[in-house]
């Protein structure tokens, strides 16, 4: 039982969120060279992350354990940032979708391996495509506007990462907010910065979920400070980016 001092507060998070973000690094190892395996990476890190929130949820904090929580949080969505996508191939699809609408075409009306879009098919985005033979996009108009926005900056799988980690990363800020306004501690945040499934899913495979989540945080804490209209609005703005 750690004694009831910030300073031991700041130190074990110190420790798991180190620990938290060498696992981030293992996991990415892992894709190229089998070790331990992902399942394992996962669980660690899963054991890890509810050590970390008992500990902010029981422990006495100060200013410092703040900076910790984040430090660690943009810490481990970088290391996965900057690795390819290896748990899912969704992203290949973003990236498509916003270089058909780039080109003037409707990105509902064909499907990837269509003639009509031969011409947009390069070795970087198009062989990785899940489904391209038969299926057409899935993504609501919300997402398909994000889409069309980030390749714009960069047709790329890492610029389409870099804008949903950037996304998402609005959510802690909305979060602590939120916190703040409901009269818990902001560094209860961690719940939701330090969660291994947001390293995995957003950061290293870059799903539009993570442009959905700050609109969702937003709706929350629009309702905490009766904004009924605001809180709508947000919603359905989360909605037409993820159904």
């Amino acid at each position: 039982m750690l004694t009831r001092q910030p300073w031991l507060t700041n130190t074990a998070l110190a420790v798991l969120g180190f620990s938290l973000l060498a696992l981030c690094r293992q996991g990415v190892n892992e894709i190229h060279h089998f070790v331990i395996g992902f399942g394992l990476v996962a669980m660690y890190q899963a054991l890890i992350y509810l050590v970390a929130v008992w500990v902010v949820l029981n422990q006495p904090v100060n200013r410092w354990t703040w900076v910790i929580i984040l430090v660690c949080a943009v810490g481990c969505r970088v290391v996965c940032l900057f690795s390819p996508p290896f748990l899912s191939t969704d992203i290949f699809r973003y990236v498509w979708d916003g270089k058909v609408q780039a080109a003037g075409i409707n990105p509902y009306r064909y499907i990837p391996a269509d003639p009509h879009l031969t011409f947009l098919r390069d070795l970087d985005i198009y062989p990785h495509i899940n489904r391209r033979d038969y299926a057409h996009t899935v993504y609501p108009p919300g997402a398909q506007m994000l889409f069309l926005l980030i390749t714009r900056i960069g047709a790329s799988v890492r610029w389409m990462k870099a804008g949903m980690v950037g996304l998402e990363a609005l959510t802690i800020w909305i979060l602590a907010r939120l916190l703040t306004a409901v009269g818990l501690r902001r560094e209860q945040v961690l719940i939701y910065a330090w969660h291994p499934m947001l390293f995995w899913e957003v950061a290293s495979s870059g799903h539009v979920d993570g442009a959905a989540l700050p609109l969702i945080a937003l709706a929350l804490l629009f309702y905490v400070r009766h904004k009924p209209v605001a809180t709508g609005v947000a919603l359905a703005a989360a909605t037409i980016i993820k159904l």
